[in-house]
């Protein structure tokens, strides 16, 4: 038996308690403005969830701390891990073994579809086609990272990068001799604790935690470092993106800045932060451009949008839970425009600007509607 609760409030509170038996997957996710029953769903592998990518088919492939890979495909939930991967014996890029850890902090999507995973303790494992492989910084010198604890993932310009805490960026190019190259602080990078990445204009933007924020041009080798005395808002940059040439930084508080969200256009820097600015908090672990424009950060305590002239906060309490927690470790946007999150402790949820749905463990869903001619319709499912 499932049992599904509808709470629908235009004026008045009316609670109903609908119970139904219904095959699994037998009726399609509802519309916003007309809520049905809907079928229970299998979520992430866990609720504490470290890192999201979106791949070139739409799927949503998040990391999870102790809990593998949990890929999102068209309503189905499918789990990675250290278990039930199998070695890429044929062309493997590193040496053949399976996922090397389940704690998954970083992912990053190739152009041909191949998926690198940064891990807390070895290495980064790539996957394709259902083969794996696997390259630690004990394979040696060229033949892996120069650590194996890796922090950040990219793939661009022909290689995959890869930040670290301790020893700045390694970079893989698979025809390269040696495949692995390493770029620390004594070579330009600002520090050798390595947090985010992005692209974008032929340069590479590097965040570090106590360096502020390196630009690299691989064409040509030059190193920019920007910090606090350029306009940055922190020392520690958390994560970053762009839209065109605008960068926006995500900053956690260093030892005298309070930090926030950075923007800068190649000229002028701004920053926002909790207070006056509008951000919910001044850590913000994730950011991203969706596909109007509006920059998403991903904070401690909730998600705040900025459409270009203010800031709008959504967090678990204001969203009825279809934000699944406040504090947030990753954002990715899907090409219909649909907002993903990793959360710490709440799952994995989406917002499509109309409709919250929280994707938890233990096969429970929780859709949130928000039409306009209701000021809040929730929509609960849970396997019994």
């Amino acid at each position: 038996m499932r049992s599904v609760a509808v709470l629908l409030a235009p004026c008045a509170i009316l609670l109903a308690i609908l119970h139904y038996t219904y095959p699994h997957h037998s009726l399609p996710i509802a519309p916003a403005l007309s809520p049905q029953l809907l079928p229970a769903a299998a979520g992430p592998a866990s609720n504490d969830l470290l890192a999201v990518a979106i791949d070139a088919s739409g799927r949503v492939i998040f990391g999870a701390n102790g809990a593998g890979i949990s890929i999102f495909d068209q309503g189905t939930w499918t789990t990675f891990t250290t278990a039930n991967t199998i070695s890429d014996t044929v062309h493997p890029p590193c040496r053949p073994a399976g996922l090397a850890s389940n704690t998954v902090q970083a992912i990053a999507v190739a152009p041909g579809g191949r998926l690198w995973f940064g891990t807390d303790c070895c290495g980064v494992s790539t996957h394709i086609n259902n083969a794996w492989s696997t390259c630690t910084a004990a394979d040696g010198p060229g033949k892996g990272p120069a650590e194996d604890i890796v922090t950040a993932a990219l793939v661009d310009y022909g290689k995959g990068w890869f930040g670290t805490p301790h020893t700045g960026l390694s970079t893989f190019h698979r025809d390269a001799q040696p495949a692995w190259h390493t770029y620390t602080q004594a070579g330009g990078l600002a520090n050798n604790d390595v947090r985010a990445l992005d692209s974008g204009n032929n340069q590479l933007w590097i965040g570090t935690f106590g360096g502020g924020l390196s630009v690299f041009t691989p064409a040509s080798g030059l190193w920019i470092t920007y910090t606090v005395a350029n306009g940055l808002g922190s020392a520690n940059v958390a994560s970053l993106a762009h839209d065109g040439t605008v960068r926006w930084i995500g900053l956690a508080p260093d030892d005298t800045h309070p930090g926030g969200l950075s923007r800068f256009d190649g000229a002028t820097w701004q920053t926002f932060t909790a207070a006056p600015a509008g951000l919910v908090d001044n850590h913000v672990n994730a950011v991203a451009v969706d596909h109007n424009g509006q920059v998403w950060a991903g904070t401690d305590a909730g998600a705040s949008v900025w459409n270009g002239t203010a800031w709008r906060t959504y967090t678990a309490a204001n969203t009825g839970g279809g934000l699944g927690a406040d504090r947030i470790s990753g954002i990715a946007v899907a090409a219909d425009n649909t907002i993903w999150f990793a959360t710490r402790g709440g799952g994995a949820s989406s917002f499509n600007g109309t409709t919250w749905v929280s994707y938890k463990t233990a096969n429970h869903l929780t859709v949130i509607f928000l039409p306009a001619a209701y000021r809040r319709t929730v929509v609960e499912v849970q396997a019994r």
